[in-house]
């Protein structure tokens, strides 16, 4: 990518925006006037694209002095930065998301699924059974959705605004280690992506077996052969904070799982899916960027492609008062990133495109 694009992109993403009146007038909005959907922590912004292909998410911030103005006028939505007026399409929320329709059982739609533009993100797990500090999931009620309501959901966000080639996300929680909870989602996972065999299945996931019990290799091997003939094209596997000792403070399950448990799984992923089908997300901001560009390479020498999201304190998360990276930091972590995957023959680009509204 044009390295004046990203830093205008990281730019955008640091400061935010606020939408004037305008804006706020032809802005798609629900019924109590909100404009985004707040899901989780790095989706929780209005996703903007630039030069028609470069999606970001922005953090709406009406009190911020540094946020930049998003306006309107006969020409469509810009961007007032640096006393420059640049053009943006805005990828609004579909309708669905913005009123929190109900399923036909009387549950709101948005515990099962969301829309990011061109991307629908199912939840199988409304909660999590991991207490990520980061994460706002953890202070939900932890409820397995069931396959009706996710195809439900799932039909439902079909019909409604997508921007793009629709694509869908199997995403979080992580179920408890309890056998009935795996065999619930193990049963999930076979149904879903045979339900609309003609879109893109992608899961995101943390290194597991098919059934409890201490992991080994062949267990994880039995896992992923198992995900792949359910019909799913590609893992994310976020490890998310490459230090050990920041691992246990921040992720402590994950931490129990061991970054070597992390790289192991995400190797034996690659052998079956291929180059270029497994990702993992990197959190910038949460721990010295020397540990970031550590994790970078580790994923890239294995053919993981990396993803660097900057850390977002979400009201909701336990780390809803530490301090975001700053724009300098995660332009130059950028640049050192994308040297060490360049280095291992990795190009830095996404999965989709539209995807990449929350990543560097």
């Amino acid at each position: 990518m044009n390295a004046q694009r990203q830093r205008l992109k990281i730019d955008l993403m640091c400061r935010g925006i606020k939408p004037t009146d305008a804006a706020l007038k032809v802005l798609p909005q629900g019924k109590f006037g909100q404009v985004l959907v707040r899901d989780y922590p790095t989706t929780s912004g209005m996703i903007v694209s630039l030069f028609d292909d470069l999606p970001v998410n922005l953090p709406l911030r009406m009190d911020h002095r540094e946020a930049v103005s998003l306006d309107y006028d006969a020409t469509g939505f810009f961007l007032r930065v640096n006393q420059e007026s640049l053009p943006v399409r805005v990828l609004s929320p579909p309708d669905y998301a913005l009123n929190n329709r109900r399923l036909a059982n009387g549950r709101p739609v948005r515990n099962v699924v969301n829309t990011h533009a061109d991307r629908i993100r199912l939840t199988p797990l409304y909660g999590c059974g991991f207490s990520c500090q980061y994460c706002n999931y953890p202070g939900m009620v932890y409820r397995s959705n069931t396959l009706a309501e996710l195809l439900e959901g799932v039909d439902m966000a079909l019909k409604d605004r997508i921007h793009g080639s629709p694509h869908i996300l199997v995403s979080g929680g992580t179920p408890r280690a309890e056998e009935p909870e795996y065999r619930s989602l193990n049963e999930i996972y076979e149904a879903l992506p045979g339900s609309h065999p003609e879109l893109t299945w992608d899961l995101m996931l943390a290194p597991r077996t098919l059934h409890t019990g201490t992991p080994t290799k062949k267990k994880y091997i039995n896992f992923l052969d198992f995900l792949k003939k359910a019909g799913f094209s590609g893992l994310s596997i976020n490890l998310e904070i490459f230090n050990t000792e920041l691992r246990l403070r921040h992720i402590p399950e994950k931490a129990k799982i061991g970054i070597d448990g992390y790289l192991e799984f995400m190797e034996l992923a690659v052998e079956r899916f291929g180059l270029g089908h497994v990702r993992s997300v990197i959190l910038a901001g949460l721990e010295p960027m020397e540990e970031t560009l550590k994790g970078v390479e580790a994923l890239a020498q294995r053919g993981v492609l990396p993803e660097i999201s900057p850390f977002t304190a979400d009201p909701g998360a336990f780390l809803a008062r530490a301090a975001e990276p700053q724009a300098d930091e995660l332009f130059l972590l950028w640049e050192m990133a994308t040297e060490l995957m360049n280095r291992h023959n990795m190009e830095n680009q996404p999965f989709c495109q539209s995807c990449s509204h929350n990543i560097l």
